[in-house]
């Protein structure tokens, strides 16, 4: 129980590795406990997660017996000024806790919503050298989401052909997927920089996401707001994307 409540929470909150992802919901096809524990979850997710509704009772349990102590042991007139204090701060505590759910809620959704990994295409070569084989096992690992193995790969071959651009593409994808936004934001970055290629667009767009991950809330608005303001495919969405998240 213990560990599908850690694994559960972590899926909603899309913190899992996509492998871990993967086996989860090969699990839950199967089990249909696992599936009832998620839906109980998701309706919980509506409103507040479990850790600060355990946090907003503790607090609201305080100031009851706070409020219990003040009517028993307080003069009328100072008992009233310090019920309405505590009155005032459990508000406060309440909508802030409120509050807080609902931003980190439709900040997931939104995420859900405009990041995807990118479709695989082909960048192979021509030539059957060792270094050609080696990306279209990495590929092979893209395509079926083993993406810990992937990028593994992919940075062999840019350790020898560092201008393959769209290699360098998926292997940013790659590690954004295992959650290592820092390696993934340089490697979007080399492919913004080398500026001769067809996955600028796609890099600025996905180097906006690594801001996200990383709560670099200025980086982030900056580069969707010069999508937004470009031709860029991802105009539109990065509009729109804008509108919901600032």
């Amino acid at each position: 129980m213990n560990k599908n409540r850690h694994l559960i929470s972590k899926y909603l909150a899309g913190e899992l590795d996509a492998l871990t992802a993967s086996r989860f919901e090969e699990e839950l096809k199967n089990d249909p406990i696992l599936q009832k524990e998620l839906e109980l979850y998701e309706e919980v997710d509506e409103a507040l997660q479990d850790k600060e509704v355990m946090e907003l009772r503790k607090t609201l349990e305080f100031l009851n017996s706070l409020d219990n102590f003040v009517e028993e042991n307080i003069s009328k007139p100072r008992a009233r000024r310090i019920k309405l204090v505590a009155l005032a701060a459990s508000v406060a505590i309440v909508l802030g806790f409120t509050a807080f759910s609902l931003v980190r809620t439709n900040k997931q959704r939104v995420f859900d919503k405009y990041y995807q990994a990118y479709d695989l295409t082909t960048v192979t070569r021509s030539d059957a050298g060792e270094n050609s084989r080696t990306l279209r096992i990495a590929l092979e690992k893209y395509y079926n989401k083993d993406y810990g193995e992937a990028v593994a790969l992919f940075e062999q071959v840019l350790e020898k052909d560092p201008d393959q651009m769209a290699t360098q593409l998926y292997s940013g994808i790659s590690y954004f997927e295992i959650a290592e936004y820092q390696k993934a934001g340089k490697s979007f970055s080399r492919v913004i920089e080398h500026n001769d290629n067809l996955y600028i667009e796609q890099a600025k767009w996905y180097l906006g996401f690594c801001y996200l991950k990383t709560e670099e809330k200025e980086k982030a608005f900056k580069q969707f707001t010069e999508i937004a303001q470009s031709n860029s495919y991802y105009s539109e969405k990065a509009k729109a994307l804008i509108k919901k998240l600032w």
